[in-house]
């Protein structure tokens, strides 16, 4: 199954699914965190949002940045990020892809967010109703907690370099 079927399979199969998790792997189940990065923590832990948003992020790249096809440009991000573990060798290529997919993104107004890319015609909760502040679709995606959502992957991503331990999308 390609990556682009597994995201109409994922929303199909979990369509209750309301919270992602970013956390490095674990052998041990560990008390959830809400701060990401702290490498004196087990398990850093940041929730997203709504499926449907983190979904939307990855459609929003696919179709505005990947004109050849989903991963064609950025493989690490929208394959193991996307499907839910990002190898911590891999973690640097992540970091790479997600700094040039931020800065062109910011060349897009919000306007050209995608909700789904299976279904164009579907938009976001807040229709066009956002804050002053989004400019552009490099600042458009704010996780549930006030984040960027860049802000919080580039975390993520180091942690999973520093520490070798793959990321996990719960």
């Amino acid at each position: 199954m390609g990556v682009r079927d597994s995201l109409r399979g994922r929303a199909a199969v979990t369509p209750s699914a309301t919270v992602f998790a970013f956390s490095p792997a674990r052998t041990q189940p560990q008390p959830p965190a809400r701060a990401i990065h702290n490498p004196a923590e087990v398990q850093p832990t940041t929730t997203v949002g709504a499926r449907s948003f983190f979904d939307s992020f990855f459609s929003t790249v696919a179709a505005r940045l990947e004109p050849d096809g989903w991963g064609t440009r950025f493989p690490t991000v929208m394959g193991n990020l996307f499907e839910g573990e990002l190898p911590g060798e891999r973690a640097v290529q992540a970091r790479e892809e997600l700094a040039t997919i931020r800065v062109e993104l910011r060349e897009h107004p919000p306007s050209d967010v995608v909700w789904d890319i299976h279904d164009r015609s579907k938009q976001p909760p807040w229709g066009d109703r956002i804050a002053d502040r989004i400019t552009d679709l490099g600042n458009y995606f704010v996780t549930s907690d006030g984040l960027d959502l860049f802000d919080v992957l580039d975390e993520a991503v180091d942690f999973a370099a520093e520490s070798g331990r793959p990321l996990r999308v719960e």
